[in-house]
Parts: C-alpha cells; sequence; structure tokens
C-alpha cells in the first residue's frame, strides 16, 4: 500500500516524486520502501499497489513492472544517446 509520496528537488524547480510504500513479507516482516519509478503526480495515498521482491532482500522491494519497463526502455535510451553523439560529433567535424 502507498503510504505517501517521496518528494526531492534533483534542482531548482525540478521535483522528483516516488512512491513511498509499506507490505508485508511472507516471513511477517514489515518493511517501507521507496519505489525507483519517479512519476507525476504519482500514485494516491492509501492505494493498493503491487511489489516484486526478493525474499532475500525484501528492503529492495520494487512495484511490480517497474524494472521491466527500465529494462525494456533502456536499448531505446542508448540509441538515442548514440544518435545525438553521433550529430554532435558530424557538426563539429
Amino acid at each position: 500500500m502507498v503510504i505517501g509520496i517521496d518528494e526531492e528537488e534533483t534542482r531548482p524547480g525540478v521535483r522528483r516524486r516516488s512512491a513511498l510504500f509499506r507490505f508485508t513479507t511472507d516471513d511477517g516482516e514489515t518493511i517501507e520502501t521507496v519505489s525507483s519509478a519517479q512519476t507525476w503526480p504519482g500514485p494516491k495515498v492509501g492505494a493498493p499497489i503491487a511489489i516484486t521482491y526478493d525474499p532475500e532482500r525484501p528492503w529492495d522491494a520494487e512495484r511490480t513492472g517497474v524494472l521491466v519497463f527500465k529494462l525494456c526502455l533502456m536499448p531505446f535510451t542508448f540509441a538515442l544517446g548514440v544518435f545525438f553523439i553521433v550529430l554532435t560529433a558530424q557538426e563539429l567535424l
């Protein structure tokens, strides 16, 4: 369940909002952690969310789908970065 929104100012005028959530492991341990997903305006406090965690490291829990989304997005981000580097190199030469 979302118990709050973690807001952090990354630079003047730019805020990062991530879900702060609490869950109970299969062993009965209660864990509170912050999602690495940055969203605006973010999930509502009190909203139930699906999470995934490794029983050996429950403090590294994440919202279900966030890691898969980041892995899928990574090649496109890398390709875009290479594209801009090539364009910049062409301009400089």
